[in-house]
């Protein structure tokens, strides 16, 4: 059963991650961060790599390996270090997690109750409309209240 310090942590989280949601909706700009921060700076490929203890050729690369998406961390926060920058990094929900946990339980509460109305079908027991959306309701509240490990089984349960 999830605590109320989990839920609490939950929503902070969600909160720290609001502002990086905009962040994350920005692209790149074209030819990549360290490019056109190099440029911005007014240095050279050359220069650039010789902060970075590269050859010049070296950091063209790396500078095209950032823009298209194939740099590594490791890599790329070094060129940033060499730009005198941070590199920023975070993996950021495209929802706030209390949504996408709720929309899950609601997916796998309404295919799980739809499996027992199938059932009750079979038997001319059918509930009515309004009463297959409160067990679905149900269903999803009795998920989010467990272990929240199960949202993601592949299995109905």
């Amino acid at each position: 059963m999830p605590s109320a310090l989990a839920d609490t942590k939950r929503r902070m989280l969600d909160e720290a991650l609001r502002p990086w949601r905009t962040a994350a909706s920005n692209r790149p700009p074209r030819g990549g961060w360290l490019k056109t921060i190099r440029m911005a700076l007014g240095m050279t490929t050359q220069q650039a790599g010789t902060r970075l203890g590269v050859s010049q050729s070296r950091m063209f690369r790396i500078e095209q390996a950032e823009a298209d998406g194939s740099l590594s961390l490791k890599n790329l926060r070094d060129a940033a270090n060499a730009l005198d920058c941070d590199l920023v990094y975070a993996i950021v929900p495209r929802r706030p997690i209390s949504e996408v946990l709720s929309e899950r339980a609601q997916a796998k509460a309404k295919t799980f109750v739809d499996r027992v109305l199938h059932s009750m079908a079979l038997e001319a027991q059918s509930p009515a409309e309004a009463s297959a959306q409160e067990m679905i309701d149900e269903r999803a509240r009795s998920l989010l209240a467990g272990p929240l490990r199960r949202l993601w089984d592949d299995e109905t349960s």
